[in-house]
């Protein structure tokens, strides 16, 4: 698909495409798999949080829930996708249970 989309485009990637799908991804699934790579992504081989990564991951969210909420959404028509982003968000930083994010931002 990559070798498709850079005949082209010549700075198509993959996985900027696929990256709200994995934002949302990584903020849901709970297997250690799934928890290491949301590490290595924000906090890289460091002790130090990524604050412009952790901006992309939620801005990624709130893309992939914008264009999965509703067709207004998708084309711009509405700012649903972008409440229901935030709920989102707001859900996994606020949760009473805890949870691998909260203590990951808590390092």
């Amino acid at each position: 698909l990559e070798g498709i989309g850079l005949s082209s485009d010549s700075n198509y990637a993959i996985l900027k495409e696929c990256f709200p799908y994995l934002a949302k991804r990584l903020l849901s699934d709970d297997s250690p798999r799934a928890r290491g790579a949301l590490r290595t992504l924000l906090y890289g081989g460091g002790d130090e949080l990524s604050l412009s990564r952790l901006s992309e991951v939620a801005s990624g969210l709130e893309s992939y829930t914008t264009s999965t909420t509703s067709v207004s959404a998708s084309t711009g028509a509405s700012d649903e996708g972008r409440k229901a982003a935030t709920e989102q968000l707001a859900a996994v930083l606020l949760s009473e249970d805890g949870n691998y994010v909260q203590s990951l931002l808590l390092k």
